[in-house]
């Protein structure tokens, strides 16, 4: 099981809101910084990302997922939940992030 932590504003909230299955994509340490760093900052709702840092995109059993990388994770919800700021029990992190 894997926990995944998706502000709504995000574009990749759409994907998920479709409730379908999905991937984590791992890359080793110190490899490919440069392009993960890009699609951190860039949307993909103005550009194709993942086209232009060079990735490949495969599917398997139609979930895609980054070929790259050296671990993937073929996922599915179990769980969705908002949250809620009265519910961290550091409230300096509500502010923070």
């Amino acid at each position: 099981v894997a926990l995944a932590v998706v502000r709504p504003q995000r574009y990749t909230m759409e994907f998920l809101a479709q409730r379908q299955p999905f991937s984590l994509s791992f890359f080793r340490e110190n490899e490919r910084r440069e392009e993960l760093a890009y699609c951190g900052r860039v949307s993909g709702r103005q550009e194709d990302k993942i086209a232009r840092c060079g990735f490949t995109v495969e599917h398997e059993g139609g979930i895609p997922y980054l070929a790259e990388a050296g671990l993937v994770l073929l996922c599915r919800q179990l769980y969705v939940q908002d949250m809620k700021e009265e519910c961290f029990l550091d409230p300096a992190l509500v502010e923070r992030f």
